[in-house]
This record gives C-alpha cells, sequence and structure tokens, in this order.
C-alpha cells in the first residue's frame, strides 16, 4: 500500500510541471536554485512557490504521522523495551530531533499533532477515526500547516474539560477552514478569541499568574547606559504601549510627506528616512497615487478615528501639523529610539514638568467588549479585546481598565448618529469612523492600525459613491494605494458585513476572493 507515496509523487509532479512551465521556453542557463529561479516569470515563479508549499506541508503530514508512530511504539510503561529507548533516545521527540536536525520544540509539536490526526486501532481491532477526524482530512490533503494544526489540537484540549462534544466538533471544523485561509498569525488571533469564548473562565486565573510575573528590572553597565527588561501583564502594559505607539505614530505624522530631497518643506540635504520608504506619501504626486483618497479624515486610532490631535506632530484631517510654521524637521529615528525617548518625556513630565509631554496627543485606548460580559451577566462569554492586542483579555480586566477611563459606547442595532450620509458629503464623520473601526479593526486587508484611513468602495468621483458605511472601508496607505494601483475590488456582505478582496487576473488568474482582516475579529463558536 503507497497511498501517502503516491500522493507525494502527485505533488512533486505537478511542482515539477510548474517549474519547468515558469522558464523561458529556449535560452535557459543551467546552474543552482537561484539562478533557475531568476529566469522565472513573476506568474510562472507564484505558481511554483504554490505548488513547493503544497509540497512541503505533505511532506510535513507524512513525517508527522512517522512520529506519531514512533510515539505509539515508545509508551512511557515499555521503558527501556519501547522504540526510542532501543534505539538510544530518551523519548520519541528525542529520536526524531536527532534525525532530522531540526529544533526539539517542534518536532514535539509533530509528535503532539500526530496523536490526534492518526487513525486509531480499536482492542478489538478494529480502525477506528483520529481524534479529530475533520482536522485529520485536512491536514493529510496538505490543506494545513503543522504548526496551524498543533494550534488547534492544543486549544480543542484545553477547553475540552468544559465543552460540549457537539461545540467542540463545530469548533474544530470552523478552525479548520479559517487554517485553509488565514496566516498562522491571523490564526492565532481566531483561536485565541475562540477559546475565550468557550471557556471564559479560564482568562481570570491565566491574568491573576500573568500580574504575579510582571517586573521591570534596572542597571547600569560599565559605560554608563541603562538597561530596562520589563514583562507585564495585560492591564499594566496596555495603556503603557498605547501611550508609547501613540507618541510614535505622532512623530511619523509630522515628518511623513516632508522628508524626500527636493521638497520645498525640508531642509537642506534632507533625505527619505525609514517611515517614507514604507509606502508613497500623500503629499507627493505619483501616478500610482489613488484618485479617490478620502484624506479628509484619518482612522488612526491615536487620533480617536479622525479630528484634529491635541499637540505637536499630531494631525488635522490626515495633514500633518507641527508647533511653529517654516520647515519639517528630518526624523532620522527608528522606531525603537523614539520609544525611549517617549519613556525618558514620561518620566520628565511625572517628575513635574509643567506642560504635556511633547508630541503626544489625546489618545484613546479602545476595549471592546459586550454589555453583558461588562457588567457579568450570566451566560455572558466574559472576554473583551484590546485595539492593539492580538489576544483577548477576561471581563474584569476590561472592568479593571474601564474604571478609570473615559469610554465611548458603541451602540450596535440601537438608534444613534446618523452613518449613512448619501452623497451630501464626501467626507466621512467621526461617527463614521468609529462605526468602521468597531467593524473592520484596522486595516480591512492588512490588518494593520497605522495610516488607516476611509475608503469609498465605490469610487465618490468615478463611480458616484455615497458617503454610507456600506460603502465604506478603512485602508491603510499602502493598501490604499495598491488596491487603486492594480485594480482590486472590494465586496462588503450585506448581511453580516464582511469584507471581501477580489484580486486582478494580473495578481491572481482565477480571481479567488480573499476574506479581509474583519473575519478574524468575530467572535467564533
Amino acid at each position: 500500500m503507497r497511498p501517502p507515496l503516491d500522493a507525494l509523487q502527485t505533488q512533486l509532479t505537478a511542482l515539477v510541471g510548474e517549474w519547468e512551465g515558469a522558464l523561458p521556453p529556449f535560452g535557459v542557463v543551467d546552474g543552482g536554485p537561484a539562478t533557475v529561479l531568476g529566469q522565472m516569470s513573476d506568474r510562472g515563479l507564484y505558481a511554483v512557490v504554490t505548488a513547493a508549499a503544497s509540497l512541503a506541508r505533505k511532506v510535513d503530514a507524512l513525517t508527522t504521522a512517522v512520529y506519531a508512530e514512533v510515539a505509539r511504539r515508545s509508551p512511557r510503561e515499555a521503558g527501556v523495551e519501547g522504540f526510542a529507548r532501543r534505539f538510544g533516545f530518551a523519548s520519541p521527540a528525542r529520536l526524531a530531533a536527532a534525525a532530522t536536525g531540526g529544533h526539539f520544540g517542534r518536532v514535539m509539536a509533530q509528535v503532539a499533532v500526530g496523536e490526534e490526526v492518526a487513525e486509531r486501532i480499536a482492542l478489538t481491532g478494529e480502525p477506528l477515526p483520529p481524534l479529530r477526524a475533520y482536522l485529520a482530512a485536512a491536514f493529510h490533503a496538505g490543506q494545513v500547516s503543522v504548526d496551524a494544526a498543533h494550534l488547534i489540537v492544543g486549544m480543542l484540549n484545553r477547553v475540552a474539560h468544559c465543552t460540549d462534544i457537539a461545540v467542540l466538533e463545530r469548533a474544530e471544523r470552523d478552525l479548520t477552514d479559517y487554517a485553509r485561509t488565514f496566516t498562522l498569525d491571523e490564526l492565532k488571533i481566531i483561536v485565541g478569541r475562540m477559546a475565550a469564548t468557550l471557556d471564559p473562565d479560564g482568562l481570570e486565573p491565566r491574568e491573576s499568574e500573568q500580574f504575579a510575573r510582571r517586573s521591570l528590572t534596572l542597571r547600569e553597565d560599565a559605560k554608563g547606559m541603562i538597561h530596562i527588561r520589563g514583562v507585564l501583564d495585560p492591564v499594566t502594559g496596555a495603556p503603557i504601549k498605547a501611550a508609547l505607539e501613540a507618541y510614535v505614530t505622532a512623530h511619523e505624522r509630522t515628518a511623513r510627506g516632508h522628508n524626500h530631497p527636493g521638497n520645498p518643506a525640508s531642509p537642506a540635504g534632507a533625505t527619505t528616512s525609514l517611515a517614507d520608504t514604507a509606502e508613497p506619501a500623500s503629499t507627493v504626486p505619483d501616478e500610482s497615487a489613488p484618485t479617490d483618497r478620502d484624506e479628509s479624515a484619518s482612522a488612526d486610532p491615536a487620533t480617536t478615528a479622525g479630528g484634529a490631535v491635541d499637540g505637536a506632530g499630531g494631525a488635522v484631517d490626515g495633514a500633518a501639523v507641527t508647533d511653529s510654521p517654516g520647515p519639517v524637521p528630518v526624523e532620522i529615528r527608528s522606531e525603537a529610539q523614539m520609544r525611549a525617548d517617549a519613556l525618558s518625556a514620561f518620566a520628565r513630565h511625572a517628575l513635574g514638568c509643567e506642560s504635556r509631554v511633547p508630541g503626544l496627543p489625546i489618545i484613546t485606548m479602545v476595549v471592546r467588549v459586550d454589555l453583558e460580559d461588562l457588567l457579568g451577566a450570566l451566560g455572558a462569554a466574559g472576554f473583551a479585546t484590546v485595539d492593539g492586542k492580538s489576544q483577548p483579555i477576561s471581563a474584569a480586566a476590561a472592568r479593571q481598565l474601564a474604571a478609570g477611563a473615559t469610554l465611548i459606547p458603541a451602540v450596535m442595532g440601537g438608534p444613534s448618529l446618523p452613518l449613512d450620509l448619501g452623497r451630501a458629503t464626501r467626507h466621512f464623520t467621526k461617527a463614521q469612523l468609529l462605526a468602521l473601526w468597531e467593524r473592520d479593526g484596522g486595516c480591512a486587508l492588512c490588518g494593520q492600525t497605522r495610516w488607516v484611513e476611509a475608503h469609498h468602495v465605490a469610487w465618490w468621483v468615478r463611480d458616484h459613491g455615497p458617503t454610507d458605511i456600506r460603502n465604506a472601508v478603512l485602508l491603510c496607505c499602502h493598501c490604499h494605494h495598491r488596491v487603486h494601483r492594480e485594480g482590486w475590488r472590494i465586496h462588503i456582505t450585506p448581511d453580516d458585513a464582511r469584507v471581501w478582496f477580489i484580486p486582478p487576473p494580473t495578481v491572481d488568474p482565477a480571481q479567488q476572493p480573499r476574506p479581509g482582516h474583519t473575519f478574524h475579529r468575530r467572535r467564533a463558536a
């Protein structure tokens, strides 16, 4: 029986076909992988990437099955007679790590996954399905990576003690389907929120442990440099992170669009800063720049979804401002250096500075929680999320943060400010931007929360699109330019307001719709 090897052979044949099809028909220069790959067309190289990744996942699936069999033959009770011990290794994972030369932790993950997705044999000799049958099918088909499967298996096992079997099976199916589409980082967000939904009582004990582990140490070395090392729990660390990131964002806004050689606003000899090389500057003419930019209201969380920022380096309606007129200084600091400067500025302010910290806007740290969860209602999910933090916090932690904060309620489904303005105005209002932030949580395409602005799906000028929530999406500057430049289409489903991005044929000939960042913001199960 060779089905596993036959599947590998089929995928290897597919990779060979894509490889040969990606090369020019004549004049191929032989050499190493880099030499050959350098001669491929862009579309051909993309096909090779996809085929190679699929082959790698199937190889991982096969090696995981091998490790699971080694583990099955090496039970603890067998002692020195177990498979791994007989070959001189303390455990199956040690044997596998020595054979591959890989990281021990990854081998441990493969062993754990292998035991969950392997077929079982009953005491009577009858074959039984794997413990995680739905995940096993997708994993062995090469549709789910080892890392994603390990993440899913770990979460399901953690909540199994407090979850009905039917709910657990539904969670397994949902997470497996998500793993086919999302990256591992995005899947971690989904898994964290689903775990909080299935076992909300598990968050508070973990947070108590995290709170007990908080620490901050300082030491001065022989050269006079002060070393700071800290580990902070979510409640302690969230406001610190929000304040530092707001400081950095404010100063980057000041420099953005002004650090290009030849710009009249720049000092003589100015050079492009790191902040400007990442994406096109909105103030510099560019053929690829969007023609329907909605820079009337910045949706950066540091400015509370648009509007004026109080302080140096803030922004009014998306434009950089400074304390005084004149040339804008070139920003040459890295983000890490700006965070260090921010911490120093905060400390000086706390020690008696009469004026507010320079460059720090009035910020809002957004904590999202259902009213029932905030009030501790019976049967509520019992967790909340903090913008800029991937993992959820308990409702108790949210109540602790809310105790010392000014709250802006987001009322869903009830009477509130008008969110549809039709063609009466082009610019989105603060209320609309707050609603968009509640829906999209940042750039709907890539998920980042900085340099984000509202975009008309049906363009204001070209398509006469209305300034309505159902015709709006949040996009960062880079994705905004990309959507316009490459011709991506955006679809928002009317029933659940999920955002889909349809790539142009030049990016994906099949134009397979891709889910936006809004998908893994939703509560699961």
